[in-house]
């Protein structure tokens, strides 16, 4: 059951326990209740609520005991629904998954990462007030083994991003 991977999985040393029940043609509220409640009472590890709608990031953090990891936002849509999913962050004291991602799409080179991770630090840090420690950044990147030659730096544009976003933004996780 998903207790027992769970369960298993803290045993073995997880830090955290990434939980999606998404699954095309279930209801994944429903879903997403209920594993989170039968793992509030098995589990003592932080719980990342790991779903792109509102209603089920709501479902689990209303059932989730301790802080939770949101994972995640992005501005794909422009940030109206990072915004809905900051409210909730807010409410129920959880972390924040931040991806590079923007109305262009992911970001592919170093100048994009940094002007995308700055607009997530500026939104959550700035504007909702979080502790810089209550947003992990993730720059992302893509398959190096692809064997497309516009991919061929994306190992090294997102090393650099990493190491760039935890020397301008003092405390953010990246």
């Amino acid at each position: 059951t998903q207790v027992a991977l769970a369960k298993d999985q803290e045993r073995e040393g997880a830090h955290a326990l990434d939980v999606c029940v998404a699954y095309a043609g279930r209801d994944e509220v429903r879903d997403m209740a209920n594993l989170v409640e039968r793992l509030a009472t098995e589990v003592r590890i932080p719980l990342v609520i790991d779903s792109t709608e509102v209603a089920v990031v709501e479902a689990a953090l209303r059932r989730a005991p301790g802080k939770c990891v949101v994972n995640s936002i992005h501005f794909e849509d422009g940030g109206d629904k990072a915004r809905r999913i900051l409210d909730l962050c807010t409410t129920y004291g959880a972390v924040v998954v931040g991806l590079t991602i923007d109305e262009r799409g992911m970001a592919h080179t170093l100048d994009h990462k940094l002007a995308v991770a700055q607009r997530l630090v500026d939104l959550v840090v700035g504007t909702y007030g979080f502790n810089p420690s209550d947003l992990i950044v993730d720059p992302l990147t893509f398959t190096l083994a692809s064997g497309d030659e516009a991919y061929r730096r994306a190992a090294v544009e997102t090393l650099e991003a990493l190491r760039a976003i935890k020397e301008r933004h003092h405390g953010v996780v990246a």
